[in-house]
């Protein structure tokens, strides 16, 4: 779990047990970063607002979908990683603010 604006590791207890006991209206950015066979890495984006509120826990039957549909428009020869990044609010993310955070992670 990251701050998504600084990209720095959050290790509060207190923020954590908030984030995963309550439920949010989630902004969610996926992600397919893939690698030409030139070498050259690019993202394949989507950023989506699921209706209603949800738990931590309950966010992949929310998502499932769109993070399936994403990675089977990507190129399977050049696909090195995917993932999605969940805020709990209603807020866009820019694609700079996405592959920052994403690379923070070791996508």
């Amino acid at each position: 779990m990251a701050n998504w604006k600084s990209c720095r590791q959050i290790r509060s207890l207190a923020i954590t047990n908030a984030i995963f006991d309550f439920s949010y209206r989630w902004t969610i950015y996926i992600g397919a970063m893939c690698r030409d066979e030139r070498g050259n890495e690019y993202i394949k984006t989507v950023e989506i607002s699921p209706e209603g509120i949800y738990k931590v826990k309950r966010l992949t039957d929310a998502i499932e979908h769109y993070y399936l549909g994403l990675r089977n428009t990507a190129n399977p020869n050049h696909l090195v990683a995917s993932g999605w990044i969940a805020i709990p609010d209603e807020v866009s993310m820019d694609e700079a603010q996405a592959a920052k955070l994403f690379y923070a992670a070791g996508a």
